[in-house]
């Protein structure tokens, strides 16, 4: 079998056709690739910022909480030294009132 010019040039071009579409396939095989690893990574990043976020907003009731906590605890104090200051004047007036009348008897 022998080929003309044309037929041969006809050949040619599909095989030539045939690497042309094999190397743009690789090529996007590669950007597909890339696409995908950024991708990944951009979806890691996303997951570590969403888990700090949510760390920082625990971390953030942890404060709130104690400073209630806190706050609470220095009101009963508070509470707790102005009776002893109530409690501390009624002895003293007690013991005053029985002097007095230790004294006047």
């Amino acid at each position: 079998m022998i080929f003309n010019n044309s037929q041969y040039n006809a050949i040619e071009f599909s095989f030539s056709y045939i690497r042309e579409l094999e190397k743009r396939d690789t090529t996007s095989s590669k950007e597909i690739n890339k696409l995908d690893s950024i991708t990944n990574h951009l979806e890691r990043v996303n997951a570590l910022e969403r888990a700090k976020l949510s760390q920082m907003d625990s971390i953030q009731d942890n404060y709130e909480e104690i400073i209630k906590k806190h706050k609470k605890q220095m009101k009963r104090e508070k509470l707790k030294q102005t009776l002893i200051y109530i409690f501390g004047g009624a002895v003293i007036a007690g013991e005053t009132g029985l002097l007095l009348y230790t004294l006047t008897k």
